[in-house]
């Protein structure tokens, strides 16, 4: 089985820091949100309507919730070399969609809306709708 993962990040310390997380396969649509793993500046992105302040899960799970969701899937594709780098954390590889020539996400239609208040807007990246349009 296969599944595409996709991730929104902000800005951290020096870093980027996964905010949001999405997992699209045939008949899942499974969507995470992760609170700051350290205290700074509250901030967020015009690009994605993300803050730094929101968030469900411990950032201190990103591993642990991530890897046990895609535990039923042989083949991950994510679309950037930047997400694909997620691959070493869950000690599986990810293949890039864009090195397959898929389209960029912002390109593709979505068949889903998000329910997060920020990501009302069509134009906001969102990481349930990229890899929805990516997947289909």
């Amino acid at each position: 089985m296969e599944t595409v993962i996709e991730i929104e990040f902000l800005p951290g310390n020096n870093e980027q820091v996964i905010k949001e997380a999405a997992i699209v396969s045939d008949g899942a649509h499974i969507h995470f949100l992760f609170r700051p793993p350290y205290h700074m500046e509250p901030h967020g992105s015009k690009e994605n309507g993300l803050n730094w302040e929101e968030g469900f899960l411990l950032y201190s799970q990103v591993q642990t919730v991530l890897t046990e969701a895609l535990a039923p899937y042989d083949h991950l594709y994510a679309w950037g070399e930047d997400k694909c780098l997620l691959g070493d954390i869950l000690n599986r590889p990810i293949h890039n969609l864009d090195a397959i020539e898929c389209p960029v996400p912002s390109k593709l239609k979505a068949t889903i809306h998000c329910q997060l208040p920020c990501h009302s807007f069509q134009d906001m990246r969102c990481a349930l709708r990229n890899a929805d349009a990516e997947y289909s």
